[in-house]
């Protein structure tokens, strides 16, 4: 029996499970004045990482489209470089986060509980924004922060 289509039926009960949801998409979140509320930093950080971000094993198609991304930022290679290697810790270690995730799920069905992971989930983006206040130069950090805030304008969050 070939992995892949165990993986398969494996990920779509997944998906089916609405407790395993490790990738939520921004929606829109209405306060109590019922405005939408805008998403914070975090998320907007950890989306563009998870866009711009590609697996280890990645296809020349994936690689491309990195590409794209990082030629939105107007780098130094300097600067892409550094992006390109905190980006592929960030998915090294998101990818780790998303098994262990998947597999606590697997185990604890109804009972699984989401907070810790999702602590471990933030800590995982924190330590990668922070990887790219250190490496890049100021102003490559200036393109990613104003180029991310301008990704997150357009964004809205539900709870």
């Amino acid at each position: 029996m070939k992995l892949e289509p165990l993986l398969l039926i494996v990920g779509l009960l997944l998906i089916h499970w609405s407790h395993v949801a490790a990738f939520p998409m921004p929606q829109t979140r209405a306060s109590a004045a019922g405005a939408a509320q805008p998403v914070s930093d975090s998320t907007a950080y950890r989306h563009w990482l998870l866009m711009a971000s590609v697996p280890a094993n990645a296809t020349p198609e994936q690689l491309e489209h990195q590409a794209g991304h990082l030629r939105k930022l107007q780098l130094s290679p300097t600067d892409e470089v550094a992006v390109k290697q905190v980006l592929a810790d960030f998915r090294s270690k998101y990818d780790a986060f998303i098994t262990k995730w998947n597999v606590e799920a697997m185990a604890k069905g109804p009972a699984f509980d989401n907070r810790s992971l999702l602590q471990q989930r933030e800590d995982i983006v924190q330590a990668a924004r922070t990887a790219l206040v250190l490496t890049l130069s100021q102003a490559g950090a200036l393109r990613l922060q104003t180029h991310i805030q301008s990704e997150k304008a357009q964004m809205k969050e539900s709870q």
